[in-house]
C-alpha cells in the first residue's frame, strides 16, 4: 500500500505537469494560425527567431540554478534552508540575466541583423532583452513550486499565464509583431510579480548565503554549457535556415516542427517530475524504485507517442491546410513524419537523461550534449544549403537518434524489459494507421471524429494483447479508487 501511494503521488504530479504542458502546447499551437494567417511565413518566422533567441539566452544566464533547485530542494524539511537556497539562486540569476539584457539592449541593431536579417528590427531585440529577465526569474520560481510539490500552484500560475499570453496575441496580431512581443512581455512581468509574492508569503523575506550559492553553482554551472549545447541540438537549425535561406522558410519549417513537437510535450510532464521524484527516493533511501520510475515512464511515453506520431504524419496535409496558408503546406507532408520520429527519440532521451542528472554527473551529461550539438550543427551546415529545410529535418532525426543512443549507453535501463509491449504498441499503431489512410478525413469535423474513434481502437488492441500486467492494472484501479474517495 505504501508503494502504491508513492506511485500514485508520482502519477498525480505527472498528471498536473501534463495539464500544464498541454496549456503550453495549445498556446504554441494556437499562436501558429493566429500569426501565420495574418502575417504569413515571414511574420511567423520572425516570431520563431525571437522565441528561440530567448530559449538560447535565459538558460545561459540562469547559471544552471533552476536545475540546482530541482536537485537540492525536493525532500528538504528545513524551511530556512529552502529559503536560503531559493533566494540565493533568485538574486544570482537576476544579476547575470540583467547584465546580458543590458548588452542585448545596447547592441540590438547588430543582433537584429544577425538573426533577423534586418537591422531595422532592433526594437524587437530591445523588447526581447527585457523579456529574457522576466522569463528567467519566473523559471527559478516555477522550479521552486515544482520542487516543493506545489503542482497546483505551478499549474494555476503557468496555465493562466499561457492563456493570458494567448489572449494578448489574439488581440494584438492585427497591429504588428512589435505589439505581440510587448503584450507577452507585460504578461510575463505581471506573473513574475505574482509568483514572487506567493514565494515571499511562504518563505518570508530575502535571505541569502554565499556557501549555499557555491553549492548550487557547483552543481548548476556545468549545466550552463550543457544548456547551450541542448539549444544547438533543438534550435540551431532555425538560425542556419535563416542564414542560408530565408526567414520565411524558418516560419514554414517551424510550423511543421511545432505540430510534430506535440510528441515531445508528452514526455515533458514525465521529465518535469522524474528528477525531483527520484531525488526524494534517494533522500528517503528508496533507490530500488528508480528503475521502476524509468521503466514505466518509458513504457507509457511510447504507448502515447507512437500513435500520435502516426496520426500527425497521416493527417499532416489537412491539418496544415486548416491552420496555415498555402505556402506552409507543400513541405508539411514530408517534414512532419521525419520530425515526429525525431521527437520520439528526443522524448526517450529526456527520460533517460534524468538518471544521469540524478547521479550528479553533470560533466558526463554535458559531454553527451556536446556530441549531439556537434552532430546537429555539422549535419545542418551540410544538408540545409544542398536540400533545404528537408535536409534540416533529416539532420534533426539523425541528431536525436545519436543523442538517445549515447545517453542510453550510460544508463542502466534494459529495453528488453519492455520490448514485447513495444511490439504490441507498434502493431496497434499500424492498425489505426491503416484505418486513418482508408478514411482519409479532410474536414476538421471529420478529422476530430476519426481521431476520437481510433483512440479506443488502439486501447482495445493493447488490452486485448495483454499489454498491462496485473500490477499495472491493480495500480490503475487503486489510482481511480483513490481519486473517487
Amino acid at each position: 500500500m505504501v508503494i502504491m501511494e508513492v506511485y500514485r503521488g508520482f502519477t498525480k504530479e505527472v498528471m498536473w505537469a501534463g495539464m500544464i504542458n498541454l496549456a503550453i502546447f495549445l498556446r504554441g499551437l494556437l499562436v501558429l494560425p493566429i500569426i501565420s494567417k495574418v502575417m504569413g511565413s515571414l511574420g511567423y518566422g520572425i516570431w520563431v527567431q525571437i522565441t528561440i533567441t530567448v530559449g538560447l539566452i535565459f538558460p545561459l544566464t540562469s547559471l544552471g540554478l533552476p536545475v540546482s533547485i530541482t536537485r537540492f530542494i525536493p525532500g528538504e524539511k528545513n524551511k530556512k534552508k529552502i529559503a536560503t537556497g531559493f533566494y540565493s539562486s533568485f538574486f544570482a540569476a537576476l544579476t547575470a540575466t540583467g547584465i546580458a539584457a543590458i548588452i542585448m539592449f545596447l547592441f540590438s541593431n547588430q543582433i537584429s541583423l544577425l538573426i533577423l536579417n534586418d537591422s531595422a528590427l532592433g526594437s524587437l531585440i530591445k523588447l526581447t532583452s527585457v523579456l529574457i529577465v522576466a522569463w528567467c526569474l519566473q523559471a527559478v520560481m516555477l522550479e521552486y513550486f515544482k520542487s516543493t510539490k506545489q503542482m497546483n500552484v505551478y499549474g494555476i500560475v503557468y496555465g493562466t499565464e499561457m492563456i493570458a499570453e494567448l489572449i494578448s496575441t489574439l488581440f494584438l496580431v492585427s497591429y504588428d509583431i512589435f505589439y505581440i512581443i510587448l503584450g507577452v512581455l507585460i504578461v510575463r512581468i505581471a506573473y513574475t510579480f505574482i509568483s514572487l509574492a506567493i514565494v515571499i508569503k511562504q518563505l518570508g523575506w530575502f535571505t541569502t548565503s554565499t556557501k549555499t550559492l557555491k553549492q548550487y553553482l557547483k552543481f548548476g554551472l556545468p549545466m550552463v554549457p550543457t544548456e547551450f549545447f541542448m539549444w544547438l541540438v533543438s534550435s540551431s537549425d532555425r538560425y542556419i535556415i535563416a542564414f542560408f535561406l530565408t526567414t520565411s522558410l524558418v516560419g514554414i519549417y517551424s510550423a511543421s516542427y511545432s505540430l510534430a513537437g506535440m510528441i515531445a510535450y508528452l514526455s515533458a510532464p514525465i521529465t518535469l517530475m522524474l528528477l525531483p521524484t527520484m531525488s526524494r527516493a534517494v533522500r528517503n533511501h528508496n533507490e530500488h524504485e528508480i528503475t521502476n520510475y524509468i521503466k514505466y515512464s518509458t513504457k507509457y511515453f511510447l504507448f502515447l507517442a507512437m500513435p500520435l506520431a502516426a496520426i500527425l504524419s497521416i493527417l499532416s496535409y489537412p491539418v496544415l491546410k486548416l491552420m496555415t496558408t498555402p505556402e506552409f503546406i507543400s513541405y508539411g507532408s514530408i517534414l512532419i513524419p521525419i520530425i515526429s520520429i525525431a521527437m520520439i527519440f528526443s522524448g526517450l532521451r529526456g527520460i533517460f537523461g534524468q538518471q544521469i542528472l540524478l547521479s550528479k554527473n553533470t560533466k558526463r551529461y554535458m559531454m553527451i550534449s556536446v556530441i549531439a550539438a556537434i552532430t546537429a550543427v555539422i549535419l545542418n551546415l551540410i544538408l540545409v544549403p544542398t536540400i533545404g529545410i528537408i535536409g534540416s529535418a533529416i539532420a534533426t532525426l539523425i541528431t536525436f537518434f545519436v543523442f538517445l543512443t549515447i545517453t542510453m549507453a550510460y544508463t542502466r535501463f534494459d529495453f528488453r524489459e519492455i520490448y514485447k509491449d513495444l511490439l504490441k504498441s507498434i502493431f496497434a499503431t499500424a492498425i489505426i494507421s491503416i484505418i486513418l489512410v482508408i478514411i482519409a478525413p479532410t474536414r476538421i469535423s471529420h478529422m476530430i471524429i476519426t481521431v476520437i474513434a481510433v483512440i479506443p481502437v488502439y486501447a482495445i488492441i493493447l488490452f486485448g494483447l495483454k499489454t498491462f500486467d496485473k500490477k499495472e492494472l491493480a495500480f490503475l484501479k487503486y489510482l481511480v479508487d483513490a481519486r473517487s474517495r
